[in-house]
């Protein structure tokens, strides 16, 4: 069995993308399908995880003041 992803709240949504679409990418050659291009991979995981990137511009937005 694959390895699950889990989003990590201490790193940033970009690098979040970055391990999930490693992951992502490895699990679909191991299946025998084509990886998301980045394009794609991005749509995906902002359909999964997107409220995290709004959570995390908030957050840096209250820290700036």
């Amino acid at each position: 069995m694959s390895e699950v992803f889990e989003y990590d709240d201490n790193d940033s949504y970009e690098g979040n993308f970055n391990t999930w679409y490693s992951m992502n990418s490895k699990e679909r050659r191991d299946n025998n399908e084509e990886p998301y291009s980045r394009t794609v991979a991005e749509r995906v995981f902002s359909e999964q995880y997107g409220r995290k990137s709004i959570k995390e511009t908030i957050s840096n937005l209250l820290k700036d003041r």
